[in-house]
This record gives structure tokens, C-alpha cells and sequence, in this order.
């Protein structure tokens, strides 16, 4: 258009000395003159039309960064709402495990303490199974005592142990010895004392007790190993005071 515009305006003053030498007519250079205001009026409108466009894209480069931000603010809150989401699933599933599931912190084999139905009623804090590990490093006996002579009982003394499921006079029984004892007793003033089998399940008779869960029985600890005579010296100098 500015090509366009430089050759109609020297038409345009070429055809105006022409006119004042005389040599062409009025009206061939009011033609000339028009063609020539005709193209400068085309050029205002297109500079006004790019006047617009440009303020249109300003505008539009205004809105589009209004448009990223407001973007990014709510892609912001999205995902705020989302991790939030998220935890609080987190904590409704945790929430619906520890009230409707059972869990061992071992791997082993269950064994139920009683009958149970689909459907049935658990309540709070009831037995419901044993877990018997898969792997076993050691066992451990726990005995509840009575504190009449419990200051006897020390650490390293042995521990007879009778099954209640293997009767003693045909099966033996399992050696122990003392591990630990409680500080203090209990509610009903009992004292707590672990022991240590170091042969295991085998018993006095050389016969392997095998472990599916817990074996009850009762457990005798030697306090003071004496000889016969000695143990009928204590039990008639008992007598005699």
C-alpha cells in the first residue's frame, strides 16, 4: 500500500505541473487528484484498522495472562483439594481397617480360639486367633507366681515344666531357666517371671512336644538345688520349730 501510495502521488504532481503548463485539461487532473485522495483515504482507514488490531491484542494478551493466572490459582486450589482428598482417604481407610480388620504383625498360621460364623458380633477386645510364626528363633515361657516366696526366685535358676496336654510321667519334662522377673505385681499381686527353654521342646524323656500354640502347663522352680538329706533336714527342722 506504501508502494502503491508513492507512484499515485507522483502521478498526482506530475499531472499537476502538466496542468499548470497548460498542457492537460481540469478534468483529467481532478481525476488525477481524486485517484490521489482516494489512496490516502485508504491508507487512514488501514492505519485506523491497525490501530484497532493492535489494541485488540493488547487486550487479548491482557486477557490471556488474566486467563493463565486465574489457571494456575485454580489448578492450585485443585490440587490442594486433591492432596487433602487424598489424606482423608488415607485416614477413613486406616479408620475402617482398625474398626473392620484383623492384622499380625508376623507371618504365621491362624488358629481360631473358638467357632465362628459369617456375620457373627466381635466385640471389643475379644480373642478371636492365635498366630504361630512361621519362623521361630527361640521360645519363651511365661509364668505367673504367687508373691508368697517369690524372693526366692533369681536369675539362671531352673524351671520344670509339666504340659498339661503331655502328662509328665509319659512324656518328661521341659527344662528351663529364669530370664526375668517383673519389678512389681500385678492387680492381684502376682509376679511375672519369663524363662528361657534352652533345649527347646524336648523334654527330660528325650521326646520333641511339637509347638501348635501356646502350651499351658505348670512350671516348678528349683530355688535351691539340695541333696535328699539335706531337704529332710529342712522338712523335719520345719516340723520340730
Amino acid at each position: 500500500m506504501e508502494r502503491k501510495v508513492a507512484l499515485v502521488e507522483t502521478d498526482y504532481k506530475r499531472n499537476k505541473l502538466l496542468y499548470e503548463s497548460g498542457v492537460i485539461s481540469a478534468k483529467d487532473f481532478e481525476s488525477k487528484e481524486f485517484e490521489y485522495l482516494q489512496i490516502q483515504e485508504q491508507v487512514n482507514l488501514m492505519a485506523i484498522s491497525i490501530s484497532q488490531l493492535q489494541e485488540a491484542l493488547a487486550n487479548a494478551g491482557q486477557i490471556l495472562k488474566s486467563t493463565q493466572v486465574s489457571k494456575e490459582q485454580d489448578e492450585s486450589r485443585a490440587l490442594i483439594n486433591l492432596i487433602q482428598t487424598y489424606h482423608g482417604l488415607k485416614r477413613a481407610v486406616k479408620d475402617w481397617e482398625k474398626n473392620y480388620m484383623l492384622f499380625s504383625s508376623i507371618n504365621g498360621e491362624v488358629s481360631f480360639q473358638g467357632v465362628w460364623g459369617e456375620n457373627q458380633l466381635v466385640m471389643a477386645g475379644e480373642p478371636i486367633f492365635t498366630i504361630l510364626p512361621n519362623q521361630r528363633t527361640e521360645l519363651l515361657g511365661k509364668m505367673v507366681v504367687s508373691s508368697q516366696n517369690s524372693g526366692k526366685i533369681s536369675m539362671g535358676q531352673k524351671v520344670l515344666i509339666k504340659l498339661d496336654n503331655f502328662p509328665f510321667q509319659q512324656f518328661g519334662t521341659i527344662m528351663g531357666e529364669v530370664e526375668s522377673i517383673s519389678v512389681s505385681p500385678d492387680e492381684e499381686g502376682n509376679y511375672l517371671v519369663y524363662s528361657l527353654l534352652p533345649k527347646g521342646t524336648k523334654t527330660s524323656y528325650g521326646k520333641e512336644i511339637p509347638l501348635n500354640q501356646e502350651l499351658l502347663g505348670v512350671a516348678e522352680i528349683i530355688t535351691e538345688d539340695l541333696s535328699l538329706a539335706e531337704r529332710l533336714f529342712f522338712k523335719l527342722k520345719s516340723i520340730t520349730e
